[in-house]
């Protein structure tokens, strides 16, 4: 979980030209609509950061609209070739190596559309309401956006909201019965009780204390195989993984976080480096490799 401003784009409105000016726009007469829809896009920013209002009315919410809207819709779904360019960079050539909303060590490589293109259409080709993302929030965001029952927008903009920056997570691990077993903590320095509520409520949603649970105890396994397998010492290596991180990635990059826990907890650093290998059956591969014709 991070704020991301630098992946913001600054010429908006340069998405929405290329995008009508293709054959399929001016057929479908969206172009007709291009005043409205740059209204609605100077009013984005204003939409996104207020975490206590739900979404305005769309320009296409007219019935006699639908059809256009889909349009509208198709133009991120099936992009002409030059829009289908900026996505696939926008995609791909972000430089993050966690996913904004969560914190989870890998490379997103889908686009989140922040506000929902079935809720507002008019922002599915908006470049700053196109948010990389990991894969594992994409199914549970989805078309979420605001929580009635909290009177509150469910998630943080990665490009606007600097309550990503103020999420901090601890990772416990601890043994128990021979097994090492975690716990999660969240915790910040804003004391607004909407910002705490906004934040929380960030969290639940992307179901990301879960995530963090899952992802823990998935890598503490896969350390205990390579233990089991070949002789290594735990600490040099968790130590180089560790020093690969940045400062910023102290807060919420689950990878950092949970070998700093790992590596400050002398009961589970003391339990790792008492597994040794186990017997191999030694196989011989004196025999001459062959090169296969492919």
């Amino acid at each position: 979980m991070k704020i991301v401003n630098s992946l913001l784009t600054q010429d908006e409105r340069a998405w929405l030209d290329l995008a009508l000016a293709c054959k399929k726009a001016r057929e479908a007469s969206l172009y007709d609509l291009v005043d409205d829809i740059n209204e609605k896009y100077s009013s984005y920013h204003s939409i996104v950061i207020n975490k206590e209002s739900n979404l305005p009315q769309s320009v296409f919410s007219a019935r006699d609209f639908e059809k256009l809207k889909q349009h509208f819709i198709d133009l991120y779904n099936k992009p002409p070739s030059k829009l289908k360019n900026l996505l696939i960079f926008k995609r791909r050539e972000h430089t993050l190596t966690s996913c904004p909303y969560c914190g989870n060590p890998t490379i997103p490589d889908t686009l989140d559309h922040f506000i929902p293109k079935d809720l507002l259409a008019e922002y599915s080709i908006f470049p700053n309401n196109l948010v990389p993302q990991c894969r594992a929030c994409a199914p549970i965001k989805s078309n979420k956006y605001y929580s009635s029952e909290h009177n509150l927008v469910m998630f943080a903009h990665p490009f606007y909201s600097s309550l990503l920056d103020d999420i901090y997570i601890e990772v416990i691990p601890s043994l128990q019965d021979g097994q090492v077993v975690f716990q999660v903590k969240f915790s910040t320095h804003t004391e607004s009780e909407v910002d705490i509520l906004a934040i929380t409520l960030h969290i639940k949603s992307l179901k990301i204390k879960e995530r963090i649970m899952m992802y823990c105890d998935k890598e503490i396994k896969k350390w205990i195989r390579k233990l089991k397998k070949n002789h290594f010492d735990i600490e040099v290596v968790l130590n180089a993984r560790y020093s690969e991180h940045n400062q910023h990635e102290m807060r919420s990059n689950w990878e950092f976080v949970l070998y700093k826990a790992l590596l400050e907890n002398e009961a589970v650093m003391s339990f790792l480096k008492s597994i040794k290998p186990e017997e191999k059956v030694i196989i011989n591969e004196n025999r001459e490799l062959l090169v296969l014709d492919i």
